[in-house]
């Protein structure tokens, strides 16, 4: 049995955070690819089971000429077409909406979401969100829904916050994926975020963290799960998935 995924990370850094951990707890062997370092994306239908895109610290309204964004793109757009699995997080979820020929932009007021906020489950979905979930949220910039795309969950500063391609590729725009010590580092390291309008302050995310991050952490694992059973690669060890849960 192949149980390879592929994480794509991009020059910010390797994304260590609860959705890798889960994934490593469930047994999957983690396959980390840099294409901005120059490692090269294998063909679909290789021995990855499934791939995960991680998000990073590009503006693709500004940036999506660099050439491993686009070699990113051309790539995802090879991947899904073939119905390969694949999750997009963030900056991952709007090159798949730009690999697809929808745009990423800014806010019309300039306006970022660095927190957590509100998302919704879009009427007559019901297989996504169970109701109204406030997610961790950090960017500045939001996609359109490709056209072969289905939108699931919606925000009200930035309506598209998660879609599909048919039942194998999701995008989202939010951040399951993060604790409390994950968004504590990128403030660490970028704390004149908080000062563009939209950001909540440190103190405001760590006092929501309390109320909002445990049933963040729990829709994600029920997720994933989810979406590797769909993907014909369901979890088989799921044993040490507590220690991943708490990272």
């Amino acid at each position: 049995m192949r149980n390879k995924i592929l994480v794509v990370y991009h020059p910010v850094g390797k994304s260590i955070d609860r959705a890798t951990g889960l994934l490593e707890s469930w047994g999957y062997e983690l396959d980390w690819c840099c294409p901005a370092k120059g490692h090269p994306l294998p063909e679909p239908g290789g021995q990855h089971v499934a791939a995960l895109v991680q998000g990073g610290a590009e503006n693709l309204s500004e940036s999506g000429h660099l050439a491993y964004l686009k070699t990113e793109m051309d790539w995802i757009r090879q991947w899904v077409s073939r119905e390969q699995p694949l999750l997009g997080i963030c900056l991952g979820g709007q090159l798949m909406a730009q690999a697809f020929g929808k745009p990423v932009k800014p806010h019309p007021q300039k306006l970022h979401e660095i927190g957590f906020v509100e998302v919704s489950p879009r009427s007559g979905v019901d297989d996504f969100l169970a109701g109204p979930t406030y997610m961790y949220q950090w960017h500045q910039e939001g996609f359109e829904v490709p056209e072969r795309g289905e939108l699931l969950a919606t925000g009200e500063r930035y309506p598209n916050q998660a879609y599909r391609i048919g039942h194998h590729a999701y995008g989202l725009q939010f951040h399951p994926e993060v604790a409390p010590e994950n968004f504590l580092s990128w403030i660490e390291h970028a704390v004149h975020y908080l000062d563009y309008p939209g950001a909540h302050s440190k103190a405001k995310q760590e006092s929501d963290a309390v109320h909002y991050d445990a049933p963040m952490r729990q829709w994600l694992k029920k997720f994933l799960k989810r979406w590797l059973t769909l993907a014909g690669a369901s979890p088989t060890d799921q044993g040490n998935e507590v220690a991943a849960e708490k990272h």
